[in-house]
């Protein structure tokens, strides 16, 4: 008799109990988190021990976004159940939700240490290497989440973000397609390859892409906004620039008037043209007499540029004067870039003649390479050219003759911030010209070593520009430059006004810009 009074008692204990949780959870169904939380706290005064009350209190006190509250519910859990799966999952969250990322990873690689098959602690373990920047260990995870859940939409699309922001552009496109291939009505996979093609400069082909994913969400703006703008792309693109400019020599100043302008249309991913003008009314006054000499030339040329194969483009360049009645440019580039775990080398070969004074008619033939390697932040810019000055004077007017000279240039640049864009940079630069003439420049074994910060700010539409550069060579003469350039920029039309001083013991300049450009 006394043990059948003990379990109804018991029983009746029970009763109550679930009654008690039964009602928390209706008030929770309800959103109403803080009722719960008052509710769960009073049952826990009674009950401090029970894993479940003190599980939906954690939760209820997430939802309000009292996290360290919530953490101390789910730690308590761990005190009471160390191996509790639920208590772990939830505090590797909240940790990271509260930006205590070393807390956070704890608890996610506690759960896949327990078991290397958890996917939720391969995906908490991919969003910390990537709040991190550890572009290649979130990959990492992310494929491991995958290899068990092959056709988890949302780490395929996170994956393939990842990627971009590696620029891992070929990566990012396969793993949209493998979305596709799974279920093909993903609008968000045609618009991401979309994209990326139009960051790799084939928007014929990407426009393709953008189409079908309007065609499954015909309202999306993102989707509508990037197919005017590769749209944009293909029209008519209309540039001009209209600049004053002083140059001074030690033998000459000139002042000039300029215009620039261009016409460029694309004919194909692979092919694209574009008509270039120049036009400068300038004044030549000569130190020594006095003499002034007005002047206008013109100078006009067609560039086209080919896409051979994958990433390798041909560029050929002719022009020619009609002021000075002779040929002005003939080059050919042929520029390539290659992909290495996290480097890109991108090469510029190229060979021309041009007519590159036309104040003293001076020609020179040329070969040069320039060769960028990108490393995360870094870049470095190795520049080489070599070539003849076409025969013309040399030693003070005295003889005519060839000219051969050579110059390099290396440039090591590292991006400080983001946003706004702010770089700094050392540069060594060496001219040599074998002889010296008054016609033109022709240092001889300069060797000059550099120091530049710029800094970029876009504030849509508007952008700021700066740039301060200083150097020495090794004839102790110091120089400087300052760039200064504010813009405003739309998707169909751009203005800026820019402004360039530069100064050392041989050349100084000034310049004053206005520059325009429409797609039509």
């Amino acid at each position: 008799m006394k043990r059948i009074f003990i379990i109804f008692i018991f029983a009746g204990f029970m009763s109550a109990l679930f009654s008690d949780i039964n009602q928390i959870r209706k008030v929770l169904a309800k959103d109403d988190f803080e009722q719960a939380a008052i509710l769960l706290e009073n049952e826990l005064q009674t009950q401090p021990d029970n894993i479940e009350l003190r599980r939906l209190l954690g939760y209820s006190q997430k939802e309000m976004g009292k996290i360290t509250a919530a953490i101390s519910s789910y730690e308590k859990i761990l005190e009471l159940k160390p191996d509790d799966y639920d208590a772990r999952l939830a505090l590797a969250r909240l940790y990271f939700q509260n930006n205590q990322i070393e807390l956070s990873e704890k608890y996610f690689e506690m759960i896949s240490d327990n078991d290397s098959t958890d996917v939720e602690a391969y995906l908490g373990l991919a969003e910390i290497e990537k709040k991190r920047e550890h572009f290649e260990r979130a990959i990492y995870f992310y494929k491991s989440a995958l290899k068990y859940l092959p056709q988890y939409f949302p780490a395929l699309f996170d994956l393939a973000q990842v990627y971009i922001y590696s620029d891992q552009l070929d990566s990012a496109i396969a793993t949209y397609k493998k979305i596709l291939s799974f279920d093909d009505t993903w609008a968000e996979a045609w618009a991401g390859i979309g994209k990326i093609l139009w960051w790799k400069d084939r928007p014929f082909e990407a426009l393709g892409y953008y189409k079908k994913a309007l065609v499954l969400d015909p309202t999306n703006k993102e989707i509508i906004a990037g197919i005017e703008q590769v749209k944009n792309d293909l029209k008519w693109r209309i540039s001009a620039k209209s600049f004053y400019i002083r140059e001074k020599e030690e033998d000459y100043e000139i002042k000039s008037k300029n215009q620039k302008f261009a016409v460029a249309k694309r004919i194909s991913d692979k092919l694209d043209f574009s008509l270039n003008g120049f036009v400068q009314f300038g004044e030549k006054t000569e130190t020594a007499t006095n003499n002034i000499i007005k002047k206008m030339y013109d100078s006009n040329s067609l560039n086209i540029r080919f896409k051979i194969f994958r990433n390798n483009e041909l560029h050929l360049n002719f022009g020619g004067s009609f002021s000075d009645s002779t040929v002005s440019v003939i080059n050919g580039n042929w520029k390539c870039s290659v992909k290495w775990k996290q480097f890109l080398f991108e090469n510029n070969f190229g060979v021309g003649n041009e007519y590159f004074h036309h104040w003293e008619k001076v020609r020179r033939n040329y070969l040069e390479n320039k060769l960028s390697i990108k490393w995360k932040k870094f870049v470095l810019n190795n520049f080489y050219q070599t070539g003849k000055v076409e025969k013309n004077w040399i030693w003070n007017k005295t003889v005519k003759n060839e000219n051969p000279f050579v110059t390099y240039d290396f440039n090591l640049n590292y991006r400080v911030f983001p946003l706004p864009k702010i770089k700094i940079g050392i540069n060594h630069t060496f001219i040599d010209y074998q002889y010296d003439s008054t016609l033109y420049y022709t240092p001889s074994n300069r060797h000059i070593n550099g120091f530049e910060t710029s800094l970029y700010y876009p504030f849509k539409p508007f952008y700021l520009y700066s740039a301060v550069y200083g150097e020495i060579d090794n004839n102790n003469d110091a120089g400087w430059r300052l760039d200064l350039e504010a813009g405003y920029e739309f998707s169909r039309f751009s203005l800026a006004l820019s402004f360039s001083d530069f100064k050392n013991p041989y050349y100084e300049s000034n310049s004053l810009s206005l520059i325009f450009g429409g797609n039509f």
